[in-house]
């Protein structure tokens, strides 16, 4: 595990991601070489695992899914990349059964334990918490 001040983005330790096999890991858990499911129902390996501290922010959609996670962290909107940041309440996000509205944005004290997950081939982004977000390759194109 690569030891890193989150610059970009991350996720709180307890996020839960949804792995190949249909079960649930929380993201501190989980180990290289791990299959993740991805949009489309295809998987994608763990080539590598960022963690570090930093402030995050917590979003809610209208379905109950929330999620903790850095503001430069990308989310999948319904017609685009976001960064976290930048979603606003009313904002539809792409969860794993369908589109919900954001309804509650809010700072969350304190730095957290956060990570992120690298996977082994570029893809259409991870769900996390049932809501899909970028792992760091997508972080970091949405950054450029």
């Amino acid at each position: 595990i690569n030891i890193m001040r989150c610059i970009n983005g991350c996720m709180d330790g307890n996020t839960m991601i949804l792995m190949f096999d249909g079960s649930k890991k929380s993201i501190c858990e989980i180990k290289i070489g791990e299959l993740i499911r991805t949009d489309g129902e295809s998987c994608n390996r763990v080539s590598n695992i960022w963690c570090g501290q930093d402030m995050v922010i917590r979003i809610v959609t209208d379905s109950g899914n929330e999620i903790k996670l850095t503001k430069e962290h990308p989310i999948k909107a319904k017609n685009a990349w976001k960064r976290a940041g930048d979603v606003k309440v009313g904002d539809e996000l792409c969860c794993v059964d369908g589109i919900y509205r954001v309804c509650t944005i809010e700072a969350v004290d304190g730095d957290v334990r956060v990570y992120n997950l690298e996977l082994e081939y570029d893809n259409d982004g991870i769900f996390a918490n049932n809501i899909l977000v970028g792992d760091f390759k997508r972080q970091n194109s949405c950054l450029n």
